[in-house]
């Protein structure tokens, strides 16, 4: 069912995110981010002398040593990433079955997707004993996900094992590794790995240090708008549309339409009614943000905007039609430089019954 959020005198409206232009091979920068979409990039295993601790953060393979946090950066596979799921054993169930949609990041360089890997660029002689393991120790996404090497063997990682078992990749110094990713189904996703090794010469395991590492699968633009202000949280509840933001009465589905800030949505920020005046006449009309975007994340081509009107409040509510019962106008631009726009009745108020106006939000299923 689509999800509504009504508001009794008012509209709603969309969000700016700045998008970067793609071109092959260079690390894009969105929302201070950097954004993965087409690169040979790593998973990197480092090992710190001082503190004995095992840590990872991305590299490109054209720069080694451009060790980039994971909190700095995003993973967005796109269309081109969807595959049908050849015919595969049981083991592989998780991703559906053969000829079902799956995203596949696949194991020799595409050239026009992500080239995927693992790596221990990081890792000397007389760190830690080898081989030691990468290790996916948490996972949260609305599918599943699998990583192998040869399809007739089990999966190296499968996120349908028990939780803390999900599998691993076997490392050796300076390894340079990659595998089959494969993703049921579109969204947000977030994988948490971790290196494990022992001391070298001992068996005394090393400290490691997790790191969450965020996927958007082929994404629906308010899924940006959730990675935007909720980041590697944007798989909790918190951040799902229907749940509430930090002002009362208002979903994060509202503060997706109007780009508010679901932490603090600002009241002075929802929709308003104003008069316009022409030829002694006043008109009624809904004002309220609406900033246009680029395509793919910011243009809310995931939302519909029906504007509404009753005589009664206790009474039925009619959808109104642009052009026939009002006229979309431009209406400035808003304290932060948002445009907004009116949406004025053709009836004035000297001609026309009293009426409620009202705002319906409406988000489109897959």
């Amino acid at each position: 069912m689509a999800k509504l959020h009504l508001i009794a005198a008012g509209v709603s409206v969309s969000a700016c995110l700045l998008t970067p232009a793609l071109s092959h091979g260079q690390i894009v920068q969105w929302n201070g981010l950097n954004v993965f979409t087409n690169e040979h990039v790593e998973i990197n295993v480092s090992f710190d002398p001082a503190t004995q601790t095992l840590s990872t953060a991305l590299v490109e393979d054209e720069n080694q040593d451009n060790n980039i946090p994971s909190d700095e950066s995003l993973f967005w596979i796109r269309q081109n990433h969807l595959a049908v799921l050849p015919n595969l054993s049981s083991d592989y169930s998780a991703l559906g079955e053969q000829g079902d949609p799956v995203y596949l990041l696949p194991s020799s360089n595409p050239g026009d997707r992500i080239y995927h890997g693992f790596s221990a660029y990081g890792v000397d002689f007389g760190d830690v004993e080898t081989p030691f393991e990468l290790k996916l120790t948490a996972f949260a996404g609305p599918g599943n996900m699998l990583v192998w090497l040869n399809p007739n063997n089990p999966p190296l990682i499968d996120s349908t094992r028990q939780a803390g078992n999900y599998g691993g990749i076997s490392m050796g110094i300076n390894a340079h590794l990659h595998r089959i990713w494969g993703f049921s189904e579109p969204g947000i996703y977030r994988l948490t790995f971790a290196a494990a090794g022992d001391l070298f010469g001992t068996t005394t395991p090393a400290a490691s240090v997790s790191s969450d590492y965020i996927y958007l699968i082929d994404p629906r633009p308010y899924q940006w708008w959730q990675v935007r202000h909720f980041g590697k949280e944007a798989v909790e509840p918190e951040a799902a549309l229907d749940a509430p933001t930090g002002a009362p009465g208002i979903s994060n589905l509202l503060a997706y339409a109007l780009d508010l800030n679901p932490a603090q949505p600002a009241s002075a920020d929802l929709p308003r009614m104003v008069f316009m005046q022409d030829a002694g006449q006043r008109y009624p009309a809904l004002q309220f943000r609406f900033p246009g975007g680029e395509p793919e994340r910011d243009d809310r081509s995931d939302l519909i905007y029906q504007v509404e009107a009753t005589h009664d409040l206790t009474g039925t509510w009619s959808t109104l039609v642009a052009d026939e019962d009002f006229t979309w106008e431009p209406a400035g631009l808003d304290h932060d430089d948002t445009p907004l726009v009116r949406a004025v009745l053709n009836d004035s108020i000297e001609s026309a019954p009293a009426r409620f106006l009202r705002l319906r939000v409406i988000l489109l299923e897959d």
